[in-house]
């Protein structure tokens, strides 16, 4: 929902889009890292699971900041949702 109402603005799609793409270049994520990274903002619940060393950790410091850029972006473009929070779950 939060991606289709800054899509709908138009302008803060445009600069999630920047937002988000600074974001990886910055990053070192592998391929399988990024298919991960897509699928947790395509899908509404996402698990990240690999063996110790891959990157998980970091896959998930990465996830999170891209869910900050969007949550802000929603709440300048949705002020009446308010301040939605971001529920992470880590194991480690």
């Amino acid at each position: 929902r939060p991606v289709y109402e800054i899509k709908r603005s138009g302008r803060d799609f445009q600069e999630a889009v920047t937002s988000i793409s600074n974001l990886l270049r910055r990053s070192t994520l592998d391929r399988g890292q990024l298919q991960s990274f897509v699928e947790s903002l395509v899908h509404p619940v996402h698990c990240t699971l690999g063996p110790p060393g891959t990157g998980k950790s970091y896959l998930g410091v990465v996830i999170t900041r891209a869910l900050l850029i969007l949550r802000k972006l929603w709440m300048k473009c949705s002020p009446s949702i308010g301040s939605p929070p971001i529920l992470v779950l880590s194991y480690k």
